[in-house]
């Protein structure tokens, strides 16, 4: 899913909106991204029944695709060949771009407003940044689930002590 950063505000754009159109419009967006998820997953069941059928020399192929899932680019490369695999690619990194610009945007933000008088707008990007460039060089992200999980609890904690 992409829900991401936007999360954070949704009780801006519900206080604008009212809680009746605020629903409304999150049912429809969380329809639209559990319908993406059953495409996804038939696209994949359909993939790997048509892979099912090919000539024994891509047994091997075949292999492979049925020990790793499905992931959307190749969807694409199954759906339109090599050009919907690129085409589906960009479109991901477009999208992850834009999020993680919005998560670098909001730790500069909070970055500056607390320490505004010892940091300048600059600096607080860079200090944003550094972080993100380290963990995109990690080639596996499930090493991390030591902090995912603080991040998990904290979250809670903070949810908790707010009701």
């Amino acid at each position: 899913g992409n829900v991401g950063p936007g999360v954070l505000a949704l009780p801006l754009h519900f206080a604008r909106i009212g809680p009746v159109y605020g629903t409304i419009v999150m049912v429809i967006i969380a329809t639209q991204g559990i319908y993406g998820m059953w495409v996804l997953v038939r696209a994949q069941q359909l993939a790997a029944k048509l892979s099912s059928h090919q000539p024994p020399s891509t047994a091997r192929l075949q292999q492979q695709q049925q020990q790793r899932p499905l992931c959307f680019e190749g969807v694409g490369n199954a759906a339109f060949g090599p050009s919907g695999r690129r085409l589906v690619a960009s479109c991901v990194l477009c999208l992850q771009l834009g999020v993680c610009a919005v998560i670098i945007g909001l730790l500069t933000t909070n970055l500056h407003a607390e320490f505004s008088d010892k940091l300048s707008r600059h600096m607080a990007v860079l200090i944003a940044y550094v972080p993100c460039v380290l963990l995109a060089q990690l080639p596996d992200l499930t090493a991390l689930w030591p902090l995912s999980l603080f991040g998990n609890m904290a979250m809670l904690l903070a949810l908790g002590s707010s009701v």
